[in-house]
């Protein structure tokens, strides 16, 4: 057990190993504004008015959370688990003498909570926030990438399937070829992640048949607005990513946009580079990458070793094949790659991190916590995402700060 703060486990029975660890997640709730979402709280959450009073709603906050951790399925799991189990009751504060509501109550909860997401999106940013305290590298190498997930619906029956989910291809799970797909009605979970952590900083839920290069810049532009601190070196993505505007918006932020270009049908052959950013010399050859210099904002390349046709044909008045350019990759990032070379064995090497996020996806599923929902509309099924995506984090942060008893997660979220 991480004893990091005197009330980091306050109230959290030892019964549950896990709560113990994110005890201070469920601290963390206290703070959120839920009086603004709720109404007045002179009762943990209860509102005063005419007739029955309101059941707390921090509490029933604080059992949706805890349901990811210990698998619990349902609203009617999460009645039955508060009315037999008194430890969870006291690690949610839930009054004592006050009757366990009835699913409908849990459902209208969450679906309060689902239309006002930035309640626990406030969370999510503080957890983050905390992580790059305790990681200083943190944020500067990042992935992005989207994952299917199924709706909670029979999709071939279009009266009472999931109106707002849609059919779209996604990359197949099971599979282990990158280019495998699968047709699946459902969400696409889009995730901005660090590589070295494997943790999201932001993530975006659309219906499966979107487009993934539009929340490159979505998911980048929240980051900015939600972390002070967000200045990446590198954003890595795949061809679903190609696209100018996301090229030119992490240019823009001084970083490197290693994102490989798609072949389209309607791009010249005669293009004067290739796909990778080499310059096409005269003799019709792609040219090689020599070096990069940064003061200057240059890409050098030159004419290949072996040469082209020029070499072989002198008589008819060509100059010989010993070409140089240097291209300034400010004035064109989306063909020649930004700063770091598309053509050059480093864009490769940083490349091959990329399946950080992929590595994200399997351990966030692993453990049931998405997959296994019943949530419809993409309200429901987006605040489940983030609870679930907030739980991850929380539990990962615990396991950080697992032998660094001087750090007071506590204090450091409620500074944040």
């Amino acid at each position: 057990m991480v004893a990091c703060d005197d009330n980091r486990n306050a109230g959290i029975p030892q019964l549950y190993s896990d709560l113990a660890h994110v005890g201070w997640v469920l601290t963390l709730v206290n703070y959120l504004p839920c009086e603004v979402l709720f109404g007045p709280d002179p009762r943990h959450g209860l509102a005063v008015g005419r007739g029955r009073p309101r059941y707390p709603r921090i509490p029933l906050v604080k059992v949706f959370l805890v349901a990811y951790i210990l698998d619990i399925k349902g609203r009617q799991g999460m009645v039955d688990k508060l009315r037999n189990d008194p430890a969870l009751r006291a690690a949610c504060g839930w009054p004592s003498g006050l009757q366990i509501p009835h699913r409908s109550t849990i459902s209208r909860v969450f679906g309060k909570l689902a239309a006002n997401p930035w309640v626990v999106h406030y969370m999510l940013v503080h957890l983050v926030n905390a992580v790059h305290e305790l990681r200083p590298g943190f944020g500067k190498v990042l992935a992005i990438d989207s994952t299917g997930v199924p709706a909670c619906c029979n999709p071939n029956n279009e009266t009472t399937r999931d109106q707002e989910a849609a059919w779209g291809k996604v990359h197949d799970p099971r599979s282990k070829e990158p280019d495998s797909m699968v047709w699946i009605y459902g969400w696409k979970v889009h995730a901005l992640v660090d590589v070295p952590t494997h943790l999201p900083i932001a993530f975006d839920v659309t219906p499966a048949n979107e487009s993934d290069s539009p929340m490159l810049r979505r998911l980048v532009t929240r980051s900015k607005q939600d972390y002070d601190w967000f200045d990446p070196d590198v954003v890595l993505a795949d061809k679903g990513y190609d696209g100018r505007e996301n090229v030119q918006l992490i240019h823009g932020l001084n970083a490197a946009p290693l994102i490989p270009r798609i072949e389209r049908p309607n791009r010249s052959k005669s293009a004067i580079h290739t796909l990778k950013g080499e310059p096409v010399c005269l003799g019709g050859k792609p040219m090689e990458f020599i070096g990069t210099d940064s003061q200057a904002g240059l890409h050098g390349f030159r004419c290949p070793a072996d040469g082209c046709h020029r070499r072989q044909e002198p008589f008819k008045g060509y100059t010989v094949c010993d070409d140089e350019v240097w291209d300034s990759f400010d004035d064109d990032p989306y063909t020649l790659g930004g700063l770091i070379s598309r053509a050059s064995p480093l864009w490769d090497r940083i490349y091959g991190r990329r399946w950080a996020v992929e590595r994200f996806f399997g351990w966030w599923f692993s453990n049931g916590w998405v997959e296994n929902h019943t949530c419809r509309g993409r309200e429901r099924t987006g605040l489940h995402f983030l609870l679930s995506a907030v739980m991850f984090t929380a539990m990962a942060l615990a396991r950080m700060v697992q032998y660094k008893p001087e750090v007071s997660l506590v204090g450091m979220l409620r500074a944040a």
